[in-house]
């Protein structure tokens, strides 16, 4: 028997002749992963290491697409389950492609070959977009957990629906994007830093829920361009909102999801679901994610340890992403609070701060790090805002059933101080103002200051309408009166301001970018701009308000185009209908203008000192409240209620019922009046919006319609408008001494009980 020393030198142990030159042999390991375009070339892709676009495609300018993965046993049709699995599972362990295996692949993937996409794509491309659904698992992150526990006949029905197919390639892309550019700086329910590195498959093993990921689609889908939305095939935003709501919510409804934590990141993203046949599903959703939140101890979050931090952060951002719904919605929608103050005191515990969303500053791809902080900023800013309004909330709608007027009376006096100081204090420590006009911040910095000032200014008209119901209820002396004016003033200035931010939002061109949530803060004020249009005095009032419905009526459209909410619209022309028949019913009627003094610098010396002087919505409020606190009662109503306008109590008695109008009635336009002078200093402290201002309204100011109806949702033609308008010299509107009705004390009761159930 031969020696080790004496066999040929080929047969050495441990390769003993590569040691002799320094190196080891070592065998070549194959990608755990390859995309198609590497495994066609037969060339290493670091897909698995660095994620998509892998060098070589990034290099050959081709999209990086995965091989198709194999459907789960489940879904794959029964032919296919018998087939040998020896080719598809090569592919999956990264083994060499067979020729056939090649070819097939190469005709099935050759729509997805094309050169990748270096941007978001412009909405001013006419490229068409290929977003070819795929099943879900395609992406080997996203899962459901009860899959196997379905029957074959509901999995069957699933997949009809396409529950589980996702879109893939560019538009998925995209979609994710305008999520977190559009929906998570407000409400970050998931982890952008951890959802980026398993989306671009950084980190792999991580799971995401199906149910998630398709909710996401849903509320990111109203945000897309319009005509983008058409190029990839769906007939409209509306009913591409609809199409994944359908998909999130039939696997909601199957308990496909087990895990509670993702069970109530789902239902709070769901809450942005509203449209004309399901108008109260965002308040189910809420209460549904409340629920889902308890269960994983969310609401005690505050307990965990420090060495715990991972999961308090993560049960942290969960809760005050509800408080921030509830309160937003409860604000918006005209209901109770769903998050008592006795089940969380938001007073005693710190918002969402900028260390609990330190790892997403420099993970986000829309945003870089200076922008991603400011917008924390101005998250942390709305969570005090939540808790500033959380009083004035439960006080204005509380959750049990409405208190006496008597009581509610004891106590405005004592709780008033406490709800103005509140939002003064929130306003003056917590707010972050940034001009439009500051270069410095982007663009979604400034939109989303302008959109938590709306918030703030809808507040404070809620507040100082409740206000001014209560001391107007009590009618006990003079300082009741003196009190009474300055409410009416504060008032005034809430809703002006409310107006020009809509107006600001139609001229950055970012109305667009408003969540649906938006909608109800804008009808309220919509209407009072109806009315005060229609009492306004002189001609510069009237073309100033005129102005101003041009942008509601911009909005609008906006509106109309990503929401379904052409009911709102119905709303407000019945609302118009019934006050203008309540005008000639009940002493309100048209009477002839007084003639303007001649004095010019006197009237104009007291106009700039009342900024609201009497006429209009002013006058209303201060002779009769009736009307106007009865008007904001239908309008809260029906938000609140999702009924029609007229279908609340029989107590709305100053009101006739929408029955009994014609209905071929409509309100007539206000007469459409000349400008004023430029040289009349009257004219430059009622000042109307600019022309230059106006620019993306030019469909809206075109010479084809000279006139607008009242609800500011529709243009009257300039062909018919001098029929409509065939009106007498005593043309203006004003208030004069008769009385309305009676104004007692079981109205007043009546009333109080209505604007009560406006929180039920």
């Amino acid at each position: 028997m031969r020696t080790a020393s004496e066999l040929p030198p080929r047969c050495v142990v441990d390769g003993s002749a590569d040691v002799a030159h320094g190196q080891r042999t070592r065998r070549t390991r194959r990608a755990a992963l390859a995309c198609q375009h590497c495994r066609r070339r037969k060339v290493r892709c670091n897909l698995a290491i660095e994620g998509p676009p892998c060098v070589n495609c990034r290099l050959d300018g081709w999209a990086c697409v995965l091989p198709p993965r194999k459907l789960p046993r489940c879904l794959a049709p029964k032919h296919e389950r018998d087939n040998d699995r020896s080719s598809e599972s090569r592919l999956e362990d990264g083994a060499q492609d067979t020729p056939d295996t090649r070819e097939q692949a190469r005709d099935n993937n050759a729509a997805c070959l094309k050169p990748a996409p270096r941007q978001i794509p412009n909405s001013s491309s006419r490229e068409s977009i290929a977003s070819t659904l795929v099943p879900f698992a395609y992406y080997p992150y996203l899962t459901v957990p009860n899959l196997h526990r379905l029957p074959p006949s509901d999995i069957a029905y699933l997949d009809s629906q396409k529950c589980f197919n996702v879109p893939s390639g560019e538009f998925l892309e995209t979609l994710i994007s305008h999520y977190f550019l559009y929906v998570h700086p407000c409400l970050p329910v998931i982890n952008e830093a951890e959802f980026w590195a398993m989306f671009r498959q950084r980190e792999r093993g991580k799971p995401f829920s199906l149910l998630v990921f398709q909710a996401m689609l849903f509320v990111a889908s109203s945000y897309l361009p319009v005509e983008y939305v058409k190029r990839s095939g769906a007939q409209s935003i509306i009913s591409l909102r609809d199409t994944f709501y359908k998909r999130a919510k039939l696997i909601y409804d199957f308990n496909l999801e087990d895990d509670q934590l993702r069970l109530c990141q789902a239902a709070i993203l769901l809450t942005y679901r509203c449209c004309s046949t399901d108008q109260l599903s965002n308040t189910m959703w809420l209460a549904l994610g409340i629920q889902h939140a308890r269960a994983v101890n969310a609401h005690a979050y505050h307990r965990y340890p420090v060495n715990q931090k991972t999961t308090r952060v993560r049960l942290k951002r969960l809760w005050w992403c509800l408080i921030l719904r509830d309160r937003l919605l409860s604000l918006g929608v005209r209901r109770s609070l769903q998050i008592h103050p006795s089940h969380f005191d938001v007073a005693s515990h710190s918002p969402l701060m900028c260390e609990d969303l330190e790892d997403e500053v420099h993970a986000s791809e829309v945003y870089d790090a200076t922008t991603k902080k400011k917008l924390i900023e101005i998250l942390t800013s709305q969570c005090h805002f939540a808790a500033a309004v959380t009083l004035q909330l439960m006080t204005v709608y509380p959750p049990a059933d409405p208190q006496n007027l008597e009581h509610a009376l004891a106590l405005i006096s004592a709780r008033t101080d406490d709800l103005r100081e509140s939002l003064h204090y929130w306003e003056s420590k917590h707010m972050i103002q940034v001009s439009p006009s500051d270069s410095r911040w982007h663009h979604s910095v400034v939109f989303y200051c302008q959109l938590t000032s709306l918030y703030y200014q809808s507040a404070r008209l809620v507040l100082y309408q409740y206000i001014s119901f209560c001391l107007s209820a009590q009618k006990n002396g003079e300082s009741t009166t003196q009190d009474l004016e300055a409410s009416e003033l504060d008032l005034m200035d809430a809703l002006t301001t409310v107006n020009e931010r809509v107006k600001r939002f139609v001229i950055d061109g970012t109305a667009g970018q408003l969540p649906i949530g938006v909608v109800a803060y804008t009808v309220a004020p919509q209407i009072l701009l109806n009315i005060n249009l229609r009492l306004s005095r002189n001609d510069i009032d009237r073309h100033r308000q005129e102005q101003l419905l041009k942008f509601y009526t911009e909005i609008s459209r906006l509106y109309s185009i990503r929401y379904d909410v052409a009911y709102i619209s119905a709303w407000i022309r019945d609302i118009v209908r019934v006050f203008d028949a309540s005008v000639s019913r009940c002493g309100l009627g048209p009477s002839k203008q007084r003639d303007q003094p001649s004095d010019g610098k006197s009237q104009s010396a007291i106009s700039t000192v009342d900024r609201y002087p009497k006429g209009g919505l002013s006058e209303l409020l201060s002779r009769k409240p009736a009307v106007y606190f009865e008007l904001v009662a239908v309008v809260d109503y029906s938000i609140s209620t999702g009924r029609g306008a007229l279908e609340g109590p029989c107590s709305f008695t100053n009101f006739p019922s929408i029955e009994s109008l014609p209905r071929d009635q409509e309100p007539n336009p206000p007469k459409s009046l000349p400008a004023a002078d430029s040289n009349s200093e009257e004219a430059v402290v009622n000042e109307p919006p600019s022309w230059s201002e106006m620019e993306t309204l030019q469909e809206v100011i075109s010479g084809e319609c000279d006139f607008f109806s009242l609800d500011g949702m529709w243009p009257v033609p300039a062909s018919t408008a001098g029929a409509v308008l065939n009106l007498s010299d005593n043309e203006s509107t004003q208030l004069n001494d008769a009385p309305f009705l009676q104004e007692s004390s079981a109205f007043t009761d009546s009333l109080w009980r209505d604007l009560g159930l406006c929180g039920e």
